[in-house]
């Protein structure tokens, strides 16, 4: 069973209320909806864990991370004796590498350890002693494969941070034959002129990929009345840059030399792209969902942005949006916000103007979607 580390990315005025509507999310969402059978690491304060919610979270999959900064030695001894009681096993954040594992925490099954900062300062001595006996040390802030290849060696067994969707640029390297492939489906696919006779022979004649999506279009995910029988049919009901996203969706998540996290990160991101924008009313929502999942091409390529835009075939504000997140755009804005968000960039998420609860929610909700629609397709 793999885990899937959830930050609670909601920056908290009352640190003690940490996670409460990250639960809240999280139950609406269904867990298991939500991650699978993966386990779901959720940074949690005092009031979340003294709550009635807490307790209808199920002990087996959702592993709560706790700062003993937040507790006074008796607080942590009852609320890690109230996890216990509801069955549940922990995690500890915020911890000096320097220092044992405060009283009372001794229990805990993972540690987050911070390597954004500086890397350098976090020795294998000390995640070995800190993680000994029996815990999982979890990086937290992994920024890009030279720091993550530093975390493997120092004796890390999970990772977090935005490494996994940053290039290996290799200066001079062509394309292989199966990304050549896929490069120019995409361009087809993101053809703002493309019609529906055309769309439909596209996808028509990959027979593998007209499967997928029409068990994608007929999934739980959908909630279609009718069922959908043919790819026609999905282009009518749904429109074209609708189903042009999703034939993208589906194809990128096919590369089999790249981790499948990548393909969820680019849906997770679409997905919330287009329900911020919708919470905004910026309109044109698909467009937005689109523009999240092409954010991951030049880790699906091993190359820049700027020079992917070149060949394919969008529009110039979606351009502008994936090169410079800065541009004062609302499409810009939007993938600004949802990265930083990724991140806990507050200063960057509070520029948008949506409320943090807001966006917990469209982040669980975001991620429950593309958990079911990977799910659907196989």
């Amino acid at each position: 069973m793999g885990v899937f580390g959830y930050q609670v990315l909601h920056r908290e005025s009352d640190p003690e209320r940490q996670g409460y509507d990250a639960v809240t999310a999280l139950l609406k969402a269904k867990p298991h909806v939500f991650a699978g059978d993966k386990k779901i690491l959720i940074e949690v304060g005092p009031k979340a864990i003294e709550s009635t919610f807490f307790e209808k979270l199920p002990h087996d999959q959702v592993v709560p991370i706790l700062n003993p900064n937040l507790y006074e030695q008796m607080d942590g001894l009852h609320a890690v004796g109230r996890l216990k009681t509801l069955g549940f096993k922990f995690g500890i954040t915020g911890l000096e590498l320097s220092k044992p594992i405060p009283p009372g925490f001794e229990h805990a099954k993972y540690i987050n350890i911070g390597v954004k900062e500086d890397i350098g300062a976090v020795s294998r001595d000390a995640v070995f002693r800190l993680k000994h006996p029996g815990r999982r040390a979890i990086a937290i802030g992994v920024s890009n494969h030279a720091v993550l290849q530093r975390c493997w060696t120092i004796g890390f067994e999970y990772f977090q941070g935005q490494f996994i969707d940053e290039p290996v640029v290799v200066p001079g390297r062509a394309l292989p034959q199966n990304r050549a492939v896929l490069f120019n489906l995409l361009s087809k696919l993101q053809d703002e002129s493309v019609k529906i006779d055309a769309l439909d022979s596209l996808v028509a004649s990959d027979v593998v990929l007209s499967f997928r999506l029409l068990k994608l279009v007929n999934s739980a995910s959908f909630g279609l009345d009718d069922p959908v029988d043919s790819i026609r049919q999905a282009l009518m009901l749904l429109g074209v840059k609708r189903v042009a996203s999703l034939v993208s969706m589906l194809a990128m998540s096919g590369v089999k030399d790249k981790p499948q996290e990548l393909a969820m990160i680019g849906m997770i991101r679409g997905k919330l792209c287009e329900l911020l924008a919708t919470e905004m009313k910026f309109g044109q929502e698909d467009r937005y969902f689109t523009m999240g999942l092409l954010s991951v091409l030049p880790a699906l390529f091993d190359m820049p942005i700027v020079q992917i835009l070149e060949q394919l075939p969008i529009s110039a504000d979606m351009a502008t949006a994936l090169a410079d997140h800065n541009s004062n755009t609302p499409m810009s804005r939007v993938l600004k916000t949802v990265m930083a968000y990724e991140e806990g960039y507050w200063n960057d998420v509070d520029e948008i103007g949506a409320l943090p609860e807001t966006l917990v929610h469209l982040y669980v909700e975001s991620i429950g979607w593309a958990t079911e629609a990977l799910k659907s397709v196989g």
